[in-house]
């Protein structure tokens, strides 16, 4: 999936949509703030870079109370 399909797929949905769509993530981290509990689910390679069909290496989600909060994709390794 290209990457504006999906940003308009995923922000705001729930947790469960997420899961139910891509599977489980690869990881899982948490960090808590101020609103609660933010879980970063990452996945790889599911987000086309171009037509030619390269794709980010991963896309991390953020989740804050079982909803879509961040979408963010790189070719980068996460910390």
């Amino acid at each position: 999936m290209d990457e504006t399909t999906f940003v308009k797929t995923f922000a705001g949905k729930s947790a469960d949509f997420v899961r139910e769509s891509l599977g489980d993530p690869e990881t899982i981290s948490s960090k808590k703030n101020e609103s609660g509990t933010v879980e970063f689910w990452l996945y790889k390679d599911i987000v086309k870079i171009d037509k030619k069909g390269k794709t980010f290496k991963f896309t991390q989600i953020g989740i804050i109370n079982n909803y879509v909060e961040t979408l963010g994709n790189t070719n980068r390794t996460p910390k």
